[in-house]
């Protein structure tokens, strides 16, 4: 009896701490800076991220790169946050049309300090229907919105990329292609 009761239980918090991705719906924000604050992943008080303009609108993505890494690396984490910037803000806001520029942001361990640097600089001028079209050249999706996982952990949700999204986001060479097809458009 004791041990159907604890199945229960568990089962019952399982279903009210993670919601299935189908109930949910990605996250929405009214401004591209509520959502960057939202996520944490850059922020304007680190300089990692700037919002250049609201119309049209411009953004900037500086990732943290350490001193010593590989120009390789930089060039990696550049093109991350340029795709960073492109589709969480078309998943998660309304925007039509964005800019993103990024560039690394050095932090030298030797001296503790903060630089941007002028190299590498990637920009992306993209439109909603443009991103659509590259994210369906690599993965089957009808919508921006498919591109991420809404789960629910309690009172936070978690809007993770999609495996083959994430596949692609996080390998050197799928990133790359991605860059390359938006730059195409």
């Amino acid at each position: 009896m004791k041990t159907n009761m604890f199945k229960a239980l568990t089962l019952s918090l399982f279903v009210i701490f993670c919601q299935s991705a189908a109930a949910l719906e990605p996250q929405h924000f009214d401004s591209v800076e509520t959502m960057v604050e939202e996520f944490g992943d850059y922020s304007a008080d680190n300089d990692t991220f700037k919002l250049i303009s609201t119309s049209p609108l411009e953004v900037a993505f500086h990732p943290m790169v350490l001193s010593g890494e590989p120009a390789s690396s930089q060039l990696d984490s550049v093109n991350r946050a340029a795709l960073y910037g492109v589709y969480r803000i078309f998943i998660h806001t309304n925007a039509k049309a964005v800019e993103v520029t990024a560039s690394p942001l050095l932090h030298d361990l030797h001296t503790d300090t903060v630089k941007l640097l002028d190299s590498p600089v990637l920009r992306l001028k993209v439109t909603r229907d443009d991103a659509l079209a590259v994210a369906k050249d690599f993965i089957p999706v009808s919508d921006l919105s498919e591109l991420v996982e809404p789960q629910k952990l309690g009172t936070m949700q978690l809007d993770g990329w999609v495996k083959p999204f994430a596949k692609l986001y996080a390998s050197e060479q799928g990133a790359e292609e991605l860059v390359t097809a938006l730059k195409a458009r």
